[in-house]
């Protein structure tokens, strides 16, 4: 019955409040205008290219791409007008790190369109920066800084992924030859 009482007193603040608090930076503004555009770019580009030119995996790849930097940009305001307004602090947090996994996924997988041949270079230099910043934190004890954490793992989490599904995917397939 507290939760309940304490819920309908959240509901008779001011909307004017929720307005002033959730306006966006300039920086994130143009930021967001950027990410956003370039996001749509590649999506079309990927969308419309022909399949034959480049290999149905670097269109495929490139669609992608623009995908997730549309999600991010999506997730992005929805954290400004919306998530960060939650009354949980662990689900506020939880979508922190989901919303800048993305976005790390979306970096990863630019990087990899940028430069297709370094895929194990950025594979090896996220995983050494995901171990130093941990080191990091845990020398300088900043593990209390929650935020700062999960900026961190999440991004270099998220640009580790797709380079090991690029590499996983172009592995040689290992003929075994046998007896039978």
């Amino acid at each position: 019955m507290k939760n309940l009482l304490s819920w309908f007193q959240c509901l008779q603040r001011p909307a004017s409040i929720l307005y002033t608090a959730a306006r966006l930076p300039n920086f994130s503004k143009v930021m967001l205008s950027i990410i956003g555009l370039a996001s749509l770019r590649l999506l079309i580009v990927g969308l419309t290219e022909r399949k034959g030119v480049r290999g149905r995996e670097h269109w495929w790849f490139t669609s992608l791409t623009g995908l997730f930097g549309l999600l991010y940009v999506g997730l992005n305001l929805f954290w400004h007008f919306y998530v960060r307004f939650f009354q949980s602090r662990a689900m506020a947090i939880s979508y922190y790190f989901a919303w800048h996994l993305v976005g790390g996924v979306a970096l990863g997988m630019l990087l990899y369109l940028g430069f297709p041949q370094v895929a194990k270079v950025l594979l090896t230099a996220a995983a050494v920066l995901f171990l130093a910043f941990n080191v990091f934190v845990i020398v300088r004890h900043l593990a209390s800084a929650t935020i700062f954490l999960c900026l961190g793992n999440s991004l270099l989490i998220g640009v580790l992924i797709p380079s090991a599904a690029v590499l996983w995917l172009r592995r040689p397939k290992n003929k075994q030859i046998g007896n039978g």
